[in-house]
């Protein structure tokens, strides 16, 4: 930190809080209480040829306690603006955001995604658009970083570079690459110690899961399918973070063969694959829950809804907290949370917030 401003002269700082020398071949070495005469005649001499005096007396103390003072002048408000500095970040991604809060550096974050957790906040400057995201307020805003995921195009990421923007990029495809993109925001955001502690503990919350359903035979591993709302038109698919958890939460995801990450729903190719269970992902809004509850209870009524094996049955569950929806640090929750939906008997019955059956 220091090195900017390196002190070469053969001086000591005569300060308590620069016990150490510096010396013209930059190396240091303590200097001790009653050097020698030694000592004292290299600083006259040295003394001699830049100032003209030998240094002794009051004329040489003055100049001592001037440069004392001119060194804690330029060296301590460096000192302090290192250690408070705060990095002004804008999150265009949710994933990216939870991963700053999980760190605990809200407070860094001058401009979120009207998606992201904390866009209800007051105060909070919000993008509409995670896609095409407004140039000239990101400009405005002066940020030392902006991070952004997938939905947010390599080109529009390209062209906010040419403007002079530091812009990074984390692909979050797969659980894998969620646990490890929480090392880099951690490293960029200099919270590299707790960023690996959280990496660690979401791949342990998923290896925790995996080593009970990995006992599950294949013949008895449920078919499920995962809806965003009650409105089946989009699942799950192949390829999406949510679709791996489902596999490696011991279920069998209909929508596996699908023929996106995120596939179209018709009721009748739903009928087709007749899953045994249906997970529901929900806002942590309580009104969502409300109306989705009010919502599945018709299916029964409804004779093509209740030819599906889940609704006959009632296995169907409501996990909320958009527990599902964003591929950030809470996946290995959402891996608990879907494993115990599938497998209440296998998993301690730990009370849960986003864990919601149809039928006790």
């Amino acid at each position: 930190m220091f090195s900017r401003w390196r002190y070469r002269s053969s001086f000591a700082l005569d300060s308590p809080l620069f016990p150490v020398r510096a010396t013209s071949d930059g190396t240091s070495r303590k200097n001790p209480a009653g050097a020698g005469t030694g000592h004292a005649s290299a600083r006259a001499q040295k003394c001699q040829r830049v100032f003209g005096f030998d240094g002794e007396g009051p004329r040489g103390e003055l100049v001592a306690t001037v440069r004392r003072r001119l060194v804690i002048v330029l060296l301590v408000p460096g000192l302090f603006g290192c250690l408070f500095a705060e990095d002004r970040v804008v999150s265009l991604a949710p994933s990216v955001t939870e991963t700053i809060l999980a760190l605990g550096l809200e407070a860094r974050i001058i401009g979120r995604t009207r998606y992201c957790p904390g866009a209800d906040r007051e105060g909070a400057v919000i993008f509409e658009d995670m896609v095409q995201p407004s140039v000239e307020r990101l400009i405005g805003l002066r940020p030392d970083l902006i991070l952004t995921s997938d939905p947010t195009p390599e080109a529009v990421v390209t062209q906010l570079r040419r403007m002079g923007l530091r812009v990074e990029r984390l692909v979050t495809s797969d659980l894998g690459s969620v646990a490890t993109n929480l090392r880099p925001v951690g490293e960029l955001l200099g919270q590299r110690a707790r960023a690996e502690t959280l990496a660690n503990r979401v791949l342990k919350q998923i290896e925790a899961v995996e080593r009970v359903t990995g006992e599950v035979a294949e013949g008895k591993r449920p078919r499920v399918v995962l809806f965003y709302g009650t409105n089946p038109e989009f699942c799950a698919g192949a390829g999406s973070f949510t679709g791996e958890i489902l596999e490696r939460a011991g279920g069998h995801n209909v929508a596996a063969d699908a023929d996106s990450a995120w596939p179209s729903l018709s009721r009748e190719r739903l009928m087709s694959w007749d899953p045994e269970v249906v997970l529901i992902s929900l806002t942590e809004n309580p009104v969502d829950l409300a109306a989705a509850r009010a919502t599945v209870s018709r299916w029964k009524g409804d004779a093509l809804w209740n030819r599906l094996s889940a609704v006959r049955s009632g296995r169907i569950v409501f996990i909320t907290g958009s527990l599902l929806m964003i591929p950030g640090p809470r996946v290995g929750e959402a891996a608990e949370a879907v494993a115990r939906a599938l497998y209440p008997d296998l998993f301690p019955a730990e009370a849960t917030s986003e864990l919601h059956f149809l039928e006790p």
